[in-house]
């Protein structure tokens, strides 16, 4: 089986980190069962919020082939970053196209949990209905991932913990100031992430 290239931007990654248990945190879990790569300018992200990883942040590095990583910025998007907003998920987004083109890897997954890059009017938005052959994931789908293939090591009661655990940490700095109705989607998102946690729970269970 090929193995799945999960290209992880840095709001997953600080998120993933946020969560341990007995066999670790969820990132060093999921870095067991896929192959975790991300831009140099992702890698200065968490850098700067995490320095202690900098030795496992400097070996999952990758870059492109095909174009340089501003070429494919410039070539895939409108707007060209000019500051450090959204640059990160652009420059990843590029590494992901790469992966399919230059490496010919089809099991690709694209983790962030930057709602407001692939919401509507967010800056991925397009490229992501251009190129389907790309999965968009957040760190809740990690969870389900791990407990659908990991069930032994990774029991449904530390799932249910960890969509929690999740639900928590991704909170916007912003939260004081939000809506009723965000809180109200935040917790219908809490809400659909846990059923569909029973429904593996109810394909595991033995007839």
């Amino acid at each position: 089986m090929e193995p799945i290239y999960t290209i992880i931007d840095a709001s997953s990654f600080l998120n993933l980190l946020e969560f341990e248990y007995y066999r670790g945190t969820l990132l060093d879990v999921l870095a067991t069962e896929v192959i975790l790569r991300y831009s140099s300018t992702v890698a200065q992200e968490i850098q700067r919020h995490n320095p202690s990883s900098i030795m496992a942040i400097n070996n999952q590095i990758y870059h492109p082939q095909r174009y340089n990583i501003d070429e494919y910025e410039s070539r895939l998007f409108d707007v060209v970053s000019q500051s450090d907003e959204n640059k990160g998920e652009k420059h990843n987004f590029g590494i992901a196209l790469d992966f399919f083109t230059a490496e010919r890897k089809r099991n690709l997954i694209f983790l962030t949990d930057d709602d407001k890059a692939i919401e509507e009017n967010g800056c991925l938005n397009e490229v992501m209905h251009a190129f389907p052959i790309i999965k968009i994931w957040n760190s809740f789908d990690v969870v389900l991932f791990l407990y659908f293939i990991k069930k032994k090591e990774f029991p449904f009661d530390i799932a249910n913990t960890a969509l929690k655990e999740l639900h928590k940490c991704t909170i916007p700095r912003d939260a004081p100031e939000m809506s009723r109705d965000k809180m109200q989607m935040r917790r219908k998102k809490l809400r659909n992430y846990q059923q569909s946690l029973d429904r593996i729970k109810t394909l595991h269970r033995r007839g």
